[in-house]
């Protein structure tokens, strides 16, 4: 089998099978970003987190009772 036949029967399949095409596309484009969102929010608390423990400073003593 040579590699255009290969992509020809790859095209074809997605041209026949229309529907389950578009939906494997939908999971797939769901699931990155999804992966994008969660990365991000990750990011988003961890330099907020950074930012407050700065602003503390480093000659700051903080006395609980």
């Amino acid at each position: 089998m040579q590699y255009g036949e290969n992509i020809r029967l790859a095209l074809q399949g997605l041209v026949d099978h229309k529907f389950r095409s578009f939906l494997t596309m939908l999971g797939i484009i769901f699931g990155v970003a999804s992966v994008i969102t969660m990365l991000s929010i990750g990011e988003g608390a961890k330099r907020e987190a950074i930012a407050k423990y700065q602003d503390l400073g480093v000659n700051n003593i903080i006395i609980r009772e």
